[in-house]
Protein backbone atom coordinates (compact mmCIF):
# COMPACT_ATOMS: atom_id res chain seq x y z
CA UNK A 1 0.00 0.00 0.00
CA UNK A 2 1.11 3.97 0.10
CA UNK A 3 3.48 5.68 2.11
CA UNK A 4 4.94 2.69 3.45
CA UNK A 5 8.88 1.79 3.25
CA UNK A 6 10.20 -2.12 4.01
CA UNK A 7 13.82 -1.58 4.89
CA UNK A 8 16.11 -4.31 5.53
CA UNK A 9 18.27 -4.36 8.85
CA UNK A 10 22.12 -5.07 7.74
CA UNK A 11 23.00 -7.07 4.99
CA UNK A 12 21.10 -10.34 5.18
CA UNK A 13 17.76 -9.57 5.25
CA UNK A 14 15.95 -11.60 2.56
CA UNK A 15 12.27 -12.21 1.42
CA UNK A 16 12.70 -15.57 -0.04
CA UNK A 17 10.12 -16.90 -2.01
CA UNK A 18 8.07 -14.19 -2.72
CA UNK A 19 7.81 -10.82 -3.58
CA UNK A 20 6.06 -7.02 -4.05
CA UNK A 21 3.36 -5.94 -6.23
CA UNK A 22 2.38 -2.18 -6.23
CA UNK A 23 -0.65 -1.58 -7.86
CA UNK A 24 -2.48 1.75 -9.68
CA UNK A 25 -1.92 4.69 -7.52
CA UNK A 26 0.31 3.48 -5.03
CA UNK A 27 2.90 5.77 -4.30
CA UNK A 28 5.51 6.69 -1.79
CA UNK A 29 6.85 3.34 -1.52
CA UNK A 30 10.42 2.45 -0.43
CA UNK A 31 12.15 -1.25 -1.27
CA UNK A 32 15.47 -1.05 -0.12
CA UNK A 33 18.59 -3.25 1.46
CA UNK A 34 16.42 -6.84 0.63
CA UNK A 35 17.59 -10.23 -0.93
CA UNK A 36 14.56 -10.91 -2.85
CA UNK A 37 13.76 -14.54 -4.88
CA UNK A 38 13.63 -17.67 -4.70
CA UNK A 39 10.85 -18.08 -6.84
CA UNK A 40 12.23 -19.80 -9.73
CA UNK A 41 10.67 -23.06 -11.18
CA UNK A 42 12.38 -24.81 -13.21
CA UNK A 43 9.99 -27.44 -13.92
CA UNK A 44 7.28 -25.35 -14.81
CA UNK A 45 9.36 -22.52 -16.66
CA UNK A 46 12.90 -23.57 -16.98
CA UNK A 47 13.52 -20.09 -18.94
CA UNK A 48 12.41 -18.11 -16.52
CA UNK A 49 10.23 -16.10 -18.44
CA UNK A 50 6.57 -17.33 -18.67
CA UNK A 51 5.54 -17.54 -14.74
CA UNK A 52 4.63 -14.03 -13.93
CA UNK A 53 6.81 -13.95 -10.37
CA UNK A 54 8.36 -10.95 -10.53
CA UNK A 55 10.67 -9.73 -7.80
CA UNK A 56 9.06 -6.20 -7.60
CA UNK A 57 5.76 -5.48 -10.11
CA UNK A 58 4.49 -1.92 -10.41
CA UNK A 59 1.23 -1.78 -12.01
CA UNK A 60 0.62 2.12 -12.13
CA UNK A 61 2.08 3.22 -9.19
CA UNK A 62 4.22 6.10 -8.63
CA UNK A 63 6.79 7.81 -6.74
CA UNK A 64 9.00 4.20 -6.01
CA UNK A 65 12.55 3.96 -4.90
CA UNK A 66 14.04 0.43 -5.42
CA UNK A 67 17.45 0.61 -3.89
CA UNK A 68 20.69 -1.80 -2.69
CA UNK A 69 18.70 -4.93 -3.24
CA UNK A 70 19.76 -8.16 -4.90
CA UNK A 71 17.11 -10.08 -6.93
CA UNK A 72 18.06 -13.58 -7.35
CA UNK A 73 16.35 -16.62 -8.66
CA UNK A 74 13.28 -14.88 -10.33
CA UNK A 75 11.01 -15.86 -13.26
CA UNK A 76 9.51 -13.10 -15.42
CA UNK A 77 11.09 -10.28 -14.40
CA UNK A 78 12.89 -8.97 -11.71
CA UNK A 79 11.70 -5.84 -12.07
CA UNK A 80 8.73 -5.00 -14.05
CA UNK A 81 7.25 -1.30 -14.15
CA UNK A 82 4.08 -1.19 -16.64
CA UNK A 83 0.80 0.49 -17.22
CA UNK A 84 2.43 4.10 -16.79
CA UNK A 85 4.34 3.55 -12.98
CA UNK A 86 5.84 7.38 -13.14
CA UNK A 87 8.29 8.60 -11.25
CA UNK A 88 10.92 5.46 -10.45
CA UNK A 89 14.24 5.23 -9.21
CA UNK A 90 15.84 1.98 -9.59
CA UNK A 91 19.18 2.47 -7.63
CA UNK A 92 22.60 0.65 -6.62
CA UNK A 93 20.81 -3.39 -7.14
CA UNK A 94 22.21 -6.16 -8.55
CA UNK A 95 20.74 -8.02 -11.10
CA UNK A 96 22.56 -11.50 -11.69
CA UNK A 97 21.62 -14.33 -13.74
CA UNK A 98 18.62 -13.88 -15.22
CA UNK A 99 16.70 -14.02 -18.99
CA UNK A 100 13.85 -11.06 -18.57
CA UNK A 101 15.55 -8.63 -16.01
CA UNK A 102 13.83 -5.21 -15.97
CA UNK A 103 10.97 -4.24 -18.43
CA UNK A 104 9.51 -0.57 -18.48
CA UNK A 105 6.37 0.17 -19.79
CA UNK A 106 3.75 -1.73 -22.29
CA UNK A 107 1.42 0.76 -22.89
CA UNK A 108 0.93 3.25 -25.89
CA UNK A 109 0.82 6.27 -23.20
CA UNK A 110 4.42 8.30 -23.09
CA UNK A 111 3.93 9.27 -19.09
CA UNK A 112 6.90 6.93 -17.05
CA UNK A 113 9.40 8.97 -16.00
CA UNK A 114 12.45 6.56 -14.75
CA UNK A 115 15.92 6.83 -13.12
CA UNK A 116 18.02 3.88 -12.96
CA UNK A 117 21.33 4.12 -11.82
CA UNK A 118 24.10 2.13 -10.31
CA UNK A 119 23.14 -1.02 -11.10
CA UNK A 120 25.26 -3.94 -11.63
CA UNK A 121 23.52 -5.95 -14.51
CA UNK A 122 25.68 -9.74 -14.79
CA UNK A 123 25.10 -12.90 -17.40
CA UNK A 124 22.24 -11.50 -18.04
CA UNK A 125 19.78 -12.23 -21.58
CA UNK A 126 17.04 -9.21 -22.63
CA UNK A 127 15.28 -6.24 -20.86
CA UNK A 128 18.72 -4.75 -19.40
CA UNK A 129 15.96 -2.84 -19.24
CA UNK A 130 13.84 -2.30 -22.16
CA UNK A 131 11.83 1.16 -21.93
CA UNK A 132 8.98 0.92 -23.83
CA UNK A 133 6.97 4.03 -24.21
CA UNK A 134 8.79 6.07 -21.30
CA UNK A 135 11.31 8.47 -20.60
CA UNK A 136 14.75 6.71 -18.94
CA UNK A 137 17.64 8.32 -17.91
CA UNK A 138 20.29 6.13 -17.44
CA UNK A 139 23.71 6.42 -15.88
CA UNK A 140 26.78 4.98 -14.39
CA UNK A 141 25.42 1.07 -14.60
CA UNK A 142 27.67 -1.78 -15.52
CA UNK A 143 26.28 -4.67 -17.42
CA UNK A 144 28.67 -7.58 -17.29
CA UNK A 145 27.45 -10.71 -19.85
CA UNK A 146 24.26 -9.66 -22.18
CA UNK A 147 23.11 -12.49 -24.34
CA UNK A 148 20.58 -10.45 -25.98
CA UNK A 149 20.30 -6.86 -25.35
CA UNK A 150 21.01 -4.40 -23.39
CA UNK A 151 19.84 -0.84 -22.75
CA UNK A 152 16.88 -0.57 -25.62
CA UNK A 153 14.76 2.36 -26.25
CA UNK A 154 11.68 1.04 -27.37
CA UNK A 155 8.17 2.02 -29.24
CA UNK A 156 8.40 6.04 -28.98
CA UNK A 157 10.50 6.25 -25.94
CA UNK A 158 13.22 8.72 -24.96
CA UNK A 159 16.20 7.44 -23.44
CA UNK A 160 19.34 8.90 -22.31
CA UNK A 161 22.40 6.55 -21.01
CA UNK A 162 25.87 8.21 -19.71
CA UNK A 163 29.00 6.71 -18.38
CA UNK A 164 28.07 3.06 -17.85
CA UNK A 165 29.72 -0.15 -18.60
CA UNK A 166 29.08 -2.77 -20.91
CA UNK A 167 31.25 -5.56 -20.93
CA UNK A 168 31.11 -9.28 -22.97
CA UNK A 169 27.49 -7.33 -24.67
CA UNK A 170 25.35 -8.19 -27.59
CA UNK A 171 23.55 -4.76 -29.03
CA UNK A 172 24.37 -3.21 -25.71
CA UNK A 173 22.49 -0.44 -26.37
CA UNK A 174 20.03 0.38 -29.49
CA UNK A 175 16.81 2.15 -30.30
CA UNK A 176 13.50 1.38 -32.56
CA UNK A 177 12.67 3.35 -35.77
CA UNK A 178 10.86 6.02 -33.42
CA UNK A 179 12.45 5.82 -30.16
CA UNK A 180 15.17 8.62 -29.02
CA UNK A 181 18.36 7.46 -28.14
CA UNK A 182 21.04 9.39 -26.68
CA UNK A 183 24.57 8.21 -25.48
CA UNK A 184 27.65 9.68 -24.04
CA UNK A 185 30.52 8.78 -22.00
CA UNK A 186 30.30 4.56 -21.92
CA UNK A 187 32.89 2.47 -22.00
CA UNK A 188 32.86 -1.33 -23.73
CA UNK A 189 35.45 -3.92 -22.92
CA UNK A 190 35.79 -7.22 -23.82
CA UNK A 191 33.55 -9.10 -26.96
CA UNK A 192 30.92 -6.46 -28.38
CA UNK A 193 28.32 -7.44 -30.94
CA UNK A 194 25.80 -6.31 -32.46
CA UNK A 195 24.00 -2.89 -32.23
CA UNK A 196 25.74 0.33 -30.96
CA UNK A 197 24.03 3.46 -32.22
CA UNK A 198 21.96 6.61 -31.17
CA UNK A 199 18.96 8.15 -32.23
CA UNK A 200 17.71 11.82 -32.26
CA UNK A 201 18.01 14.49 -29.62
CA UNK A 202 16.20 13.57 -26.66
CA UNK A 203 16.05 14.78 -23.48
CA UNK A 204 18.09 16.56 -20.74
CA UNK A 205 18.16 15.05 -17.32
CA UNK A 206 19.90 18.29 -15.67
CA UNK A 207 17.07 19.92 -16.54
CA UNK A 208 15.06 18.26 -14.92
CA UNK A 209 17.14 17.31 -11.85
CA UNK A 210 20.85 17.74 -10.40
CA UNK A 211 22.65 14.70 -10.19
CA UNK A 212 25.91 13.71 -10.27
CA UNK A 213 28.51 10.92 -12.97
CA UNK A 214 31.08 9.47 -11.86
CA UNK A 215 33.48 8.77 -14.32
CA UNK A 216 33.15 5.83 -16.71
CA UNK A 217 36.05 3.63 -15.80
CA UNK A 218 35.11 3.60 -11.97
CA UNK A 219 32.34 2.57 -11.93
CA UNK A 220 33.06 -1.06 -11.91
CA UNK A 221 35.51 -0.60 -9.00
CA UNK A 222 31.98 1.63 -7.18
CA UNK A 223 29.49 -0.89 -7.82
CA UNK A 224 32.07 -4.28 -6.76
CA UNK A 225 31.85 -2.51 -3.52
CA UNK A 226 28.33 -1.10 -3.00
CA UNK A 227 25.78 -2.48 -5.32
CA UNK A 228 23.45 -4.63 -3.59
CA UNK A 229 22.82 -4.78 0.47
CA UNK A 230 24.77 -3.31 2.44
CA UNK A 231 25.69 -3.86 6.20
CA UNK A 232 25.41 -0.29 7.02
CA UNK A 233 22.18 0.14 5.54
CA UNK A 234 19.08 -0.33 8.16
CA UNK A 235 21.37 -0.52 10.98
CA UNK A 236 19.32 -0.73 13.89
CA UNK A 237 19.48 1.90 16.61
CA UNK A 238 20.37 1.23 20.34
CA UNK A 239 16.60 0.92 21.99
CA UNK A 240 15.36 0.77 25.07
CA UNK A 241 11.86 0.41 26.28
CA UNK A 242 11.67 1.23 30.17
CA UNK A 243 7.77 0.91 32.36
CA UNK A 244 7.02 3.63 35.02
CA UNK A 245 8.31 0.72 37.88
CA UNK A 246 12.07 1.41 36.59
CA UNK A 247 12.06 5.11 35.38
CA UNK A 248 14.71 6.51 37.89
CA UNK A 249 17.31 3.83 36.23
CA UNK A 250 16.17 5.07 32.97
CA UNK A 251 17.50 8.38 33.58
CA UNK A 252 20.78 7.75 35.52
CA UNK A 253 23.78 8.93 33.43
CA UNK A 254 22.66 11.85 31.40
CA UNK A 255 19.85 14.39 31.17
CA UNK A 256 16.69 13.61 29.58
CA UNK A 257 14.82 15.24 26.53
CA UNK A 258 10.93 15.01 26.24
CA UNK A 259 10.25 14.08 22.64
CA UNK A 260 6.44 13.81 21.95
CA UNK A 261 6.26 15.32 18.20
CA UNK A 262 9.75 14.76 17.12
CA UNK A 263 11.12 17.82 19.32
CA UNK A 264 13.61 17.70 22.15
CA UNK A 265 13.49 19.19 25.17
CA UNK A 266 16.48 19.11 27.85
CA UNK A 267 15.70 18.30 31.84
CA UNK A 268 17.57 18.79 33.85
CA UNK A 269 19.76 15.74 34.97
CA UNK A 270 18.65 15.14 38.34
CA UNK A 271 15.17 15.10 36.79
CA UNK A 272 12.69 12.37 36.56
CA UNK A 273 9.93 12.15 33.91
CA UNK A 274 6.75 12.87 35.31
CA UNK A 275 4.45 11.65 32.24
CA UNK A 276 4.35 8.65 29.48
CA UNK A 277 6.08 9.15 26.06
CA UNK A 278 8.86 9.20 24.33
CA UNK A 279 12.30 10.00 25.73
CA UNK A 280 15.96 10.57 24.56
CA UNK A 281 18.46 9.79 27.04
CA UNK A 282 21.75 12.06 26.21
CA UNK A 283 24.65 12.57 26.68
CA UNK A 284 26.58 15.65 28.52
CA UNK A 285 27.12 17.21 25.06
CA UNK A 286 23.70 16.46 24.04
CA UNK A 287 24.20 13.90 22.09
CA UNK A 288 21.21 11.51 22.14
CA UNK A 289 21.83 7.72 23.01
CA UNK A 290 19.12 5.55 24.05
CA UNK A 291 15.28 6.19 23.02
CA UNK A 292 13.34 4.96 25.90
CA UNK A 293 9.33 4.34 26.32
CA UNK A 294 7.55 5.26 28.74
CA UNK A 295 4.31 3.66 29.50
Amino acid sequence: ASDKTILGLGADATISGGGFFLGAGVHNVIIRNLTIGDTKDLVADPTGKELDYDGVQMDGAHHVWIDHCHFRDINDGMVDSRKDTDYLTVSWNKFFDHNKTFGIGWTENMVAKITIHHNWFKNVTQRNPSCDNATCHLFNNYLDGVGSYGNYSRGVADMLVENSVFRNAKDPWHHDADAKLTVRGNLTEGTITGLKQANGKGFEANKLYAYKLDPADQVKAILAASAGPQASIGKAPTTGIDTRSNRKRAVVGGSVAVDPAGRLRPISQAGTPTGRGIYWIRDADGTPRMRVRLD
